[in-house]
This record gives structure tokens, sequence and C-alpha cells, in this order.
């Protein structure tokens, strides 16, 4: 089926103007927040734990804006779909690009270690900044529809989509058919207790992260990179990129701790509060999830 028809109402929605889709959040934000109160537990449970000086006032305003850029966000990914080239350049800046194009004429492969910030769906434009291949990592949804969208969506500007249990074999497929990459991850989701884990201090928090991206780019001889996003105004986001040492690896996953409460702190309500981010913070888990990823 072509993809018009089988994503007709998504082709739909994305062919309206921002500020339409804007206006159509509103009324999300309202049936999400106000009617249904969509994970409105764990995301002020999240927010009371993360900012623990902050008063009900400020914690209250910072829930607002977040559900405010919640609804706007997934609605504005549709935008992917039928965005033009010359727009989405406009959408999506890397103000440091220059040392991207530094690295590729010296031939170095790249790891953005990133997290769900701002809008990760966008980072599907990449592909019309950079001169390296952009590689996106991504688990499968269990919504074989969805799954297939997403797919459509990341991969229509020459993102190539590899689900992240064969991740590192695909990487190694385009890499040996002489491309360099741009590897894209994100690592901020609650690691499952099988998973490769490392602790660190994390919003005032004893914080378990997975481990994956700092070992990529080494095996890859990649630069590692934090991609620090800052959203000036509705629909434009800004990527200052900034390079994670990977000299001592004991401390590479508390840098990117660091650098991604850095830019929570900066912009909290771009950040993805229902995660239920801390469900392991319980002694019992520590030691599970601590034995789990030594054996």
């Amino acid at each position: 089926m072509h993809p018009y028809l089988k994503y007709a109402p998504f082709y739909l929605l994305s062919f309206l103007p921002l500020w339409t889709i804007y206006l159509i959040a509103k009324l999300v934000y309202f049936i999400i927040y106000r009617l249904i109160g969509y994970r409105k537990k764990v995301v002020r449970s999240n927010l009371k734990t993360s900012f623990p000086n902050k008063n009900n006032a400020e914690l209250q305003q910072i829930e607002r804006d977040f559900y405010t850029h919640f609804c706007e966000l997934f609605l504005e990914s549709v935008k992917v779909l039928s965005i033009s080239k010359q727009e989405a350049k406009k959408r999506l800046i890397i103000k440091n690009l220059e040392q991207l194009d530094n690295w590729y004429a010296e031939g170095k492969n790249v790891v953005l270690y990133s997290a769900h910030f701002g809008n990760w769906e966008w980072f599907a434009f990449i592909p019309l900044l950079v001169k390296h291949q952009f590689v996106s990592f991504y688990q499968e949804q269990t919504n074989s529809y969805f799954n297939d969208l997403s797919i459509h969506m990341r991969e229509r500007f020459g993102n190539i989509c590899v689900e992240s249990k064969s991740g590192y074999k695909r990487l190694m497929e385009v890499q040996r058919s002489g491309a360099l990459t741009l590897t894209f991850m994100i690592a901020d989701q609650s690691p499952t207790a099988n998973s490769s884990i490392s602790w660190t201090t994390f919003l005032e928090q004893h914080t378990a992260f997975l481990v994956g991206p700092d070992r990529i780019a080494r095996k890859t001889n990649a630069i590692l990179l934090y991609p620090f996003i800052e959203m000036p105004e509705k629909g434009r986001y800004e990527i200052e990129l900034r390079e994670i040492p990977m000299e001592d690896s004991d401390k590479v996953v508390a840098s990117f701790a660091n650098l991604l409460e850095e830019n929570i702190l900066a912009s909290p309500h771009l950040w993805l509060w229902t995660h239920k981010r801390w469900k392991h913070s319980g002694n019992q888990k520590v030691d599970e999830l601590s034995s789990a990823s030594k054996s």
C-alpha cells in the first residue's frame, strides 16, 4: 500500500501549517492534562524529587509548560512527512556545524549521545545538514503500524534506522561500505535488570544509566558528542554539539548525565517527564541492577 494511503490521517495533519497544529495542540493539552491527567502522578513525583528546592508554584509552572510542549512536539513531529528540505533546515539548526565538517574531513565517525529532549523526531532533518551518513538506533514498538510509521518518517531524508538489538552489526555494515557515520542514540531510559548500566548522581538522585553509546564510540573510533538543545521559539530547535571526553571510561556516563542535567535545568519543560525514570531507585532494585551489570 502506498504510504499516502497507509498513513493518510498523519499526512493530512502534516500538511497543516504549524500555527494550526499548535492550535490543535491546545485542545489536546486540555484533554490530556486537564481532563485525563495523563501520567500526572508520575510527572509530579519526578519534578518534586528532581527539584527539591522549588516551591509548589514553580513546580506547577514547569508541569504546565511540560504538558504544553509534550502535546506540541508529538503533533509537530508529523511535519516530517511533508516538510520541505528548505523549511526543515530552518527548523533544526546545528550552531557549530563546521566542527562536524572538520571531523568528516579528518575521516572521523561521530556518535550523538542523546536523550528524550526537545523534539528528538526532528533529528530526522540532520541528514540535510551533515556530510556523514546519519544512522539512528531505535527500539521496535509492539504496534507494527506505528513502528512502520516511525521508520517511514525518520528515514525520509536519508537516515538509516537500525533496531537497537542489531544496531552495532548494522552500523558496521554501513561503515564497511565506505561511509563515515553519525550515529544517533537515545540513552536516558530507565534500564532493565539485564542491561549494562552505570550509576551516577543525576537531578539530586542516585540514577542508573544505560551503557552503550560510549562503547560503540570506542569500537568505531568515533567522537562522542552530547547535543545541547535549546528552543528559542516554537517550532525551532538549536543544537550545540559538546564533546564528551572518553579518556576515562568510568566518567563517560557521568559526563553525559551532567550535560543532560545542565540542559534540563536550563529548559526543564523540554525533557520527557512522563518516563518512570527512577523506578529502580530503591535499595533492593539498586542491588539487583548492580549485580546484573557485573554478571
